[in-house]
């Protein structure tokens, strides 16, 4: 199984979103891998 070396990390501030970012922090400890932490936030628009 190939080691990944960078890990995505969808973010919302909910706590199942706490907890998988602190797996994938020991995880990407543990295999040497770079984190990055995303929170996309929805445009809303006038009618």
């Amino acid at each position: 199984m190939p080691t990944p070396r960078r890990i995505l990390v969808p973010f919302d501030f909910a706590g199942p979103s706490k907890r998988a970012c602190d797996y994938a922090l020991d995880l990407g400890a543990a295999v040497g891998a770079s984190l990055s932490l995303v929170h996309v936030i929805e445009r809303v628009t006038r009618r």
